[in-house]
């Protein structure tokens, strides 16, 4: 259904007047004269407008999200021509925050931040940057929320369950969105980035053509909305504790406490069933960070295990395209260590909600985040590390187009013998050797993975979004064909042989056929990492060399591991007591001179 300018106009008018009205009930905002919208008028204007149809549409819920932040609001004043008195001061002063890309109004906006020296100024835990539409009655309220019936579509058609944030569901409104189904605004910036060469080449993306292709609905919504998960205007009020060495913060209900050099503003961007997670600046670096906090992070022996395996894993690997640890916030009393608080560099969306919007995805696109995928696990595998659940959902972008692998919570070193029964990446990322149960796997499980996430970007759907295991592995054997006998000398087991030559027999699908969208390098690619046998599956040397990469491929530009990585922390012995005195240890060597 197309939306007429009358009533795109009408919904911009409700919206603002909702915007504002929410502003100053959360954000306890002084009552400005000159907007004063009262509240019945705001539910008769929700109620009124939930029941049209056109609500529904893409253009109103991206808008009814938006004007949660300032820029939203600000935006709509622009839009709808009213004086500028309109917007209170306490909103105008917040709402084009300093260093945030995409400030201008839009069809106005800067080609995004120059590439900058130094230290990153974003980044991010991949635990905060994933969740639908908040419910009405949540946690976090019903304002702004979308009905508790509605139900997000994406461009690429059903992509499974959605992962939320981290472990659990996400439930935070997804203003991040807003960059994900407008990519072109983050390609903009690749401009920029060219030009500065960010990887130390002179083209990385043909950034001309991609800008090109994404200039739908230019003038509908703002990429700034992205970095902000509860609109940046209204403040979390904090109540110093430890004599001023820490400060509380009570985000939406949840206990946050975080040592005094993270200032505001606090606001949450992301939540799961670890916990909370919220942006907040370092003051002392002014960086902006994401702090993800885990509450009774001992409680369960598997999953303290897990974060420590992350934190001693980020802290060891130090490379463009793996996310980075900032720090570990040290408790304020040893024996009352539960929560544990760990800062990450911030980034803006993940690779998940790129694919699953509705903005189009280029070869360009598909060869730049598939050369920095594997520039990044290049290094991560140099270092003896098998990262074992990549998936988009992992895979983290921000304004410059810069992609960071997270999650490394399954990771574990190629040499480890005690680990194969454990449970490793998501099931439609899952290598056939996985599937089959094999007693030793390799590097090539995560070649797999990233064929799988390359055939999504261009198809914008998962290849193999099987329902169980016998369900995955007739999808695989569908697109690459049943494997022949000399496919399956990796499997040891007489079993498992035996079990996979009595499946339905396949051919091979003409890949090029399936794959019409993809070039013919991206498929020749494609094809060498889908290999049902390990040992002739494509390695991350031999890809980065790959004709398709060529552009962008340069060896001296794509580092390794200085050491090797070695769990040595991690025994079947190791008790919850013992895990927290290495996180402490982990916490003090972050902040060694903190007074206790």
């Amino acid at each position: 259904m197309i939306i007429s300018e009358k009533n795109r106009r009408e919904i911009s008018k409700y919206l603002f007047q909702e915007g504002v009205c929410f502003a100053k009930k959360d954000f306890n905002l002084a009552k400005h004269p000159e907007i004063d919208v009262p509240n019945l008028q705001v539910i008769k204007l929700m109620q009124s407008f939930k029941s049209k149809e056109y609500v529904r549409e893409t253009f109103a819920w991206m808008h009814y999200y938006w004007y949660l932040t300032n820029e939203g609001i600000e935006f709509l004043r622009t839009y709808l021509n009213l004086p500028s008195e309109i917007v209170p001061a306490t909103l105008k002063k917040q709402a084009r925050p300093a260093g945030r890309p995409f400030g201008g109004p839009p069809g106005d906006r800067p080609r995004g931040p120059g590439r900058f020296d130094g230290e990153r100024r974003f980044g991010g835990d991949r635990d905060g940057y994933r969740a639908g539409p908040r419910a009405p009655g949540g946690d976090f309220g019903d304002k702004g929320g979308a009905p508790a019936d509605y139900r997000p579509t994406y461009g690429g058609g059903s992509s499974g369950p959605r992962t939320g944030f981290g472990r659990g569901a996400g439930s935070y409104g997804g203003l991040n969105r807003l960059l994900v189904r407008h990519l072109h605004l983050i390609t903009q910036a690749s401009h920029v980035c060219d030009e500065a060469k960010p990887l130390g080449r002179a083209s990385l993306l043909k950034a001309e053509s991609m800008v090109s292709n994404g200039s739908k609905d230019s003038s509908s919504t703002s990429a700034t909305a992205a970095k902000g998960g509860g609109g940046s205007g209204g403040k979390i009020k904090g109540v110093p504790t430890h004599g001023g060495r820490y400060v509380q913060y009570n985000v939406h209900g949840n206990l946050f406490e975080v040592s005094s050099k993270y200032v505001p503003p606090i606001r949450p961007i992301g939540r799961g069933a670890y916990g909370i997670v919220c942006a907040a600046v370092n003051s002392e670096t002014q960086e902006e960070v994401a702090i993800k906090k885990i509450g009774n992070a001992f409680d369960n022996r598997i999953d303290a295990k897990r974060t420590l395996r992350e934190i001693k894993l980020l802290r060891h690997m130090d490379h463009e395209n793996v996310i980075a640890i900032r720090d570990i916030i040290r408790p304020p009393k040893k024996e009352a260590f539960n929560d544990v608080y760990i800062v990450y560099e911030l980034m803006d969306t993940d690779l998940h909600q790129i694919i699953h919007s509705e903005q189009a995805l280029t070869d360009d696109h598909c060869q730049y985040f598939l050369y920095q995928l594997l520039r990044g696990l290049r290094y991560v595998h140099s270092a003896n590390v098998l990262h074992r659940d990549l998936k988009p959902s992992n895979l983290l972008l921000n304004a410059n187009c810069d992609l960071k692998i997270g999650d490394f919570g399954l990771a574990r070193t190629t040499s480890e013998t005690d680990f194969m029964t454990e449970y490793v990446v998501t099931r439609w990322y899952r290598a056939p050797e996985l599937l089959l149960n094999c007693s030793e796997y390799t590097a090539a499980i995560d070649i797999w993975s990233v064929g799988c996430i390359l055939g999504e970007i261009m198809t914008r759907e998962p290849l193999f979004p099987g329902k169980d295991y016998v369900h995955q592995l007739r999808l695989i054997t569908e697109l690459i064909g049943s494997p022949d006998d000399a496919s399956l000398g990796f499997l040891r087991s007489d079993n498992a042989r035996r079990y996979v030559r009595q499946l339905p027999q396949f051919r091979k699908q003409n890949f090029s056929m399936r794959f019409p969208n993809m070039s013919s390098g991206a498929v020749d690619l494609l094809e060498k990492m889908l290999v049902f046998d390990p040992n002739k599956r494509i390695t991350v040397d031999d890809a980065l060399c790959h004709p398709y990469l060529s552009p962008l491929h340069d060896i001296n530009d794509e580092p390794i591991c200085s050491a090797p990585f070695h769990f040595d922390f991690e025994h079947p012995s190791c008790t919850e007591e013992h895990i927290k005195e290495l996180i402490w240890r982990e916490a003090v060597k972050f902040n060694p001179d903190t007074q206790h």
